[in-house]
C-alpha cells in the first residue's frame, strides 16, 4: 500500500489516475490510510526555493488536501478497510477538489459507522454519482444518515445495498425512503436491497400500479412528482427539513 502511495506522489502520474481498483486484496484500513498519506499535498505550499541555510516553511495540516481525490474511481471491494476505511474515504469526499464519482466498497466489512461517515460526507459532496455498499452488515442506526443523505444529495444516482443483513430491516428501508421522498430535486436513479413499494406503502403513499413494478420506475415517479404534493396526502409539512421526520413518524411501532 505504501508503494501504491508513493507511485502516486508523482505530479504526472496523479494527474493521469483516473481509476484505481484495489479489490479482492486483504488491504486493510491502515494499508488505505497509507496511500492517502503518501499523496497529501499542500494547497498553499511555497513555489521558490528558501534561501540557502535558511529553514524550510512548515506545511500547514490545515492547508493540506489528499490527491487521492483526483482520481474518478475508486473499488475497494471485497476488501478488509473496515469503518475506518470508510471514514478515511469520506475525508476524501468532503475535499472541495474531490472528483471521485464511483466508489465500490461491497462486502468490505463496513458497518453503521462507516455507512453514516460516508453519508454524512456525501450530503453535501456534488461528484460522486455511485456509492456502492451492498453485502454490507448495516442497520437502522446507519439507514438514518443514509436517509438524510438522500434528502439533500444532488448528484448520487445509484445506492445498491443488497445482502445488508437482517438487522436492515423495514424500519431502515422507511428511513432511506422518506429521505428520497424529501428531495426537490432527487437525482437517485438505481437502488437495490428492498422493495421501494413495499416501504412506500408503510409511508402510507400508494404509487399507481404502472409505476410500481420496479425500483427504477418508482424511484422515476418519485422524481416526476412534487415531494410536497406527494407527501401532503399523509400530512407530512411541506419544508424539507421537516418532511423526513414527520414521515417516518408514520410507521407503525417505529423507534425513533
Amino acid at each position: 500500500a505504501a508503494a501504491i502511495g508513493a507511485s502516486l506522489t508523482d505530479a504526472g502520474a496523479r494527474h493521469r489516475l483516473s481509476a484505481l481498483d484495489l479489490s479482492s486484496n486483504p488491504i486493510t484500513a491502515c494499508g488505505l490510510r497509507a496511500i492517502i498519506a503518501a499523496t497529501v499535498e499542500d494547497v498553499d505550499a511555497p513555489r521558490a526555493t528558501p534561501p540557502a541555510g535558511a529553514e524550510s516553511p512548515r506545511a500547514n495540516p490545515s492547508a493540506q488536501r489528499p490527491t487521492l481525490s483526483v482520481i474518478r474511481t475508486l473499488v475497494l471491494s471485497h476488501t478488509c478497510v473496515g469503518d475506518e476505511g470508510a471514514r478515511l474515504i469520506s475525508g476524501v469526499l468532503r475535499d472541495p477538489q474531490c472528483r471521485l464519482k464511483r466508489v465500490a466498497l461491497e462486502r468490505s466489512a463496513v458497518g453503521d459507522a462507516g455507512g453514516g461517515a460516508l453519508a454524512r460526507a456525501l450530503a453535501r459532496n456534488t461528484t460522486l454519482r455511485a456509492l456502492l455498499l451492498a453485502g454490507n452488515a448495516l442497520t437502522v442506526a446507519a439507514a438514518r444518515p443514509l436517509g438524510f443523505l438522500l434528502a439533500h444529495s444532488l448528484s448520487l444516482r445509484e445506492l445498491p445495498l443488497r445482502d445488508a443483513g437482517p438487522a436492515f430491516n423495514a424500519t431502515a428501508c422507511c428511513y432511506v425512503t422518506a429521505g428520497l421522498l424529501s428531495n426537490e430535486r432527487l437525482p437517485l436513479q438505481a437502488i437495490g436491497g428492498f422493495a421501494l413499494s413495499s416501504a412506500l406503502e408503510r409511508l402510507g403513499i400508494h404509487a399507481p400500479a404502472e409505476a410500481a413494478a420496479s425500483n427504477k420506475q418508482l424511484l422515476a415517479w418519485i422524481a416526476g412528482a412534487s415531494p410536497g404534493a406527494l407527501t401532503a396526502q399523509v400530512g407530512a409539512p411541506p419544508e424539507r427539513a421537516a418532511r423526513a421526520t414527520a414521515l417516518v413518524g408514520l410507521v407503525p411501532g417505529l423507534a425513533h
